[in-house]
């Protein structure tokens, strides 16, 4: 098992750096659990103008970045 920290980004609020992390058997576990999360973030949220983005940036426990996980929602009037 590993830790992984899941810092999350708001286009409209404060970024949330983990503090906490997660023990995950993986990186590919890591991922998976970013991506669920950032699904169910996103039928919550309300798209206040036109373009609003959800991330994550996974950290390791020696805090280096190994990846982003980003959700774009964008509304064009056609």
């Amino acid at each position: 098992m590993a830790r992984y920290y899941f810092d999350y980004f708001d286009s409209e609020d404060v970024p949330i750096p983990d503090t906490d992390g997660a023990d995950l058997p993986s990186f590919h576990a890591a991922k998976n659990e970013a991506v669920k999360a950032l699904s169910g973030l996103a039928g919550d949220i309300r798209l206040n103008g036109r373009h609003r983005v959800l991330q994550f940036t996974i950290r390791d426990d020696g805090g280096r970045e190994l990846c982003l996980v980003s959700l774009q929602l964008e509304v064009q009037p056609l």
